[in-house]
């Protein structure tokens, strides 16, 4: 009878003690040990949630940004694949090819709010990102939003501080983001980075992040480590705005 006690004792605190903790982290596919601050509930974290609707936004417009040319993991991104539609700015992949498509601003950028509207595209063994990049020759600031584009609805959150990632957190999209047009929004300030997705604080770091002004990018691009076929269809991501907060 001890025993079988013993038993049932063992069970319910398993699942008092794990099961708890895996259906507050569902979306939580994987992150670094480095910050606790992702979804934090403290005054800190309301502050900058309440905050989200502080002050007037202003287009960026297109003519402030330019297409890349440059090696980028299994491929390039080619400035011929950039091209406009009504409203909307195309990232282009060609068929069978792990060529992609990058806008940059032309100019560096400093602290605030950076959003951008954007639709993704099915292409699996690539990214769809929005970024802040330092661009200097090494050890360079980076502040990323990166969508997979497997249908995983996988999307990470990452900061790169003199060439070394110093925080990230992978999560899980309650959305599709092929489906239409989201808003995705980065904000960078000195003593905070926070990550918004359509409105909703996704992840927070106050600690090692970058001080340095960097350019803002959107690009679709083929990293090396995803190993995608070489067969696949062609693939569009829309970019219908990039904003910022003044």
């Amino acid at each position: 009878m001890r025993k079988f006690l013993f038993i049932i004792y063992i069970l319910v605190f398993m699942l008092v003690f794990t099961g708890c903790n895996t259906a507050n982290s569902s979306d939580i596919i994987g992150r670094d040990d480095l910050a606790d601050e992702y979804l934090s509930e403290d005054d800190f974290a309301k502050m900058v949630r309440d905050s989200y609707n502080d002050g007037q936004r202003e287009s960026i417009c297109w003519s402030e940004f330019i297409a890349s040319n440059h090696e980028l993991g299994l491929g390039e991104v080619v400035a011929d694949n950039v091209f406009e539609d009504g409203d909307s700015m195309i990232l282009f992949s060609p068929e069978s090819n792990f060529n992609g498509s990058q806008k940059r601003s032309i100019d560096r950028i400093g602290y605030g709010s950076y959003i951008v509207d954007l639709k993704t595209d099915h292409a699996a063994g690539s990214y769809t990102a929005f970024f802040m990049y330092e661009g200097v020759e090494e050890k360079n600031d980076e502040i990323d939003i990166e969508i997979y584009n497997d249908g995983s609805r996988r999307i990470d959150f990452v900061i790169w501080k003199d060439g070394v990632r110093t925080n990230f957190v992978q999560r899980k999209l309650d959305f599709d983001p092929t489906a239409d047009f989201f808003e995705y929004r980065i904000d960078y300030y000195p003593d905070y980075v926070a990550f918004f997705v359509k409105g909703e604080l996704m992840a927070l770091f106050t600690e090692d992040i970058p001080q340095s002004e960097m350019y803002l990018l959107a690009n679709h691009w083929w990293p090396d480590w995803m190993e995608p076929s070489e067969e696949h269809e062609e693939s569009r991501n829309y970019l219908r705005q990039i904003e910022k907060i003044i």
